[in-house]
C-alpha cells in the first residue's frame, strides 16, 4: 500500500523537468526503490531458511539468482534517477547486466553448485534427498562420485538406492556412446561416463536397487 501510494503521489505530484528530476522526485523514487530492495532482502533471508532447512534445489538456485540480479537492476535505476542519465543508458546497463549474469551461470556450473552444497549440508545435518540428487543433469557428474564415498553410517541416507540409479546412467550413457548418437554427447557426459566408469563394479552390486527396478523397467 506504501508502494503504491509513493508512485502515485510521485506521478500525480512530481513534475519532470527536461533539465532533470525534481529533488522532490528523486528523494521519493530512491526511498520506493530503497523499500523495494529491503523486502528482496527479507525474501532472499527466508529462502536461504528453507534452503538450510530442506537443501537446494534448481528452482531455490535461480529464485535466489533472479532475486540478486533484480536488485542490481533497482540499483542501476536509482543511479540513473540520481544521476539524471538517459533512458537507452539504463537499457544499456540492464542488458550488460544479464549477460554478466548469464555468463556467471555457465562458469559456476548451477547443477554442480547446488549438489555441492546439499553434499555441505549432508555433513551437517546427515539429511540428503538422493531421489531429487539423483534426478539432476551430467553437469554434477563428479559430485555424484562424491556422494557415494560419504560416510551414512549414521544417517538415513540409501546408498544404495543412488547407486542403483547410478548404474541406469552410466547403462543409458554408454547407449548413447556405443550408438555413435554424437549429436547427444557433451563434455560433461563425457566426464561423467569417464567417473562412473571407474566406479563400475561397485555400481553393478546394486543394479537392482534403481527406482525404475521397483517399477517393472
Amino acid at each position: 500500500l506504501l508502494s503504491f501510494l509513493l508512485v502515485w503521489l510521485t506521478e500525480k505530484f512530481i513534475f519532470r523537468e527536461d533539465s532533470g528530476h525534481a529533488l522532490s522526485f528523486k528523494i521519493m523514487g530512491g526511498f520506493l526503490i530503497f523499500e523495494v530492495i529491503v523486502i528482496m532482502a527479507s525474501a532472499f533471508k527466508r529462502l536461504m531458511l528453507y534452503e538450510s532447512a530442506f537443501g537446494f534445489t534448481v528452482l531455490r538456485f535461480y529464485s535466489h539468482a533472479f532475486t540478486i540480479w533484480l536488485a542490481v537492476i533497482f540499483v542501476i535505476l536509482l543511479i540513473k534517477i540520481l544521476g539524471n542519465a538517459r533512458e537507452n543508458q539504463l537499457a544499456l546497463s540492464a542488458f550488460i547486466s544479464m549477460l554478466l549474469f548469464l555468463g556467471a551461470f555457465n562458469i559456476m556450473n548451477p547443477e554442480a553448485f547446488i549438489a555441492r552444497q546439499n553434499i555441505e549440508r549432508f555433513n551437517r545435518t546427515g539429511k540428503l534427498d538422493v531421489v531429487y540428487l539423483s534426478e539432476l543433469s551430467d553437469d554434477a557428474g563428479q559430485e555424484f562420485i562424491e556422494v557415494l564415498d560419504l560416510n551414512t553410517e549414521k544417517s538415513h541416507f540409501d546408498k544404495g538406492l543412488f547407486a542403483g540409479t547410478l548404474y541406469l546412467r552410466r547403462q543409458e550413457l554408454r547407449e548413447i556412446a556405443d550408438d555413435g548418437h554424437w549429436q547427444s554427447l557433451n563434455l560433461a557426459r563425457l566426464r561423467t561416463l569417464r567417473a562412473l566408469n571407474k566406479r563400475a563394479s561397485y555400481l553393478k552390486r546394486y543394479k537392482n536397487r534403481s527406482p525404475r527396478h521397483y517399477d517393472g523397467v
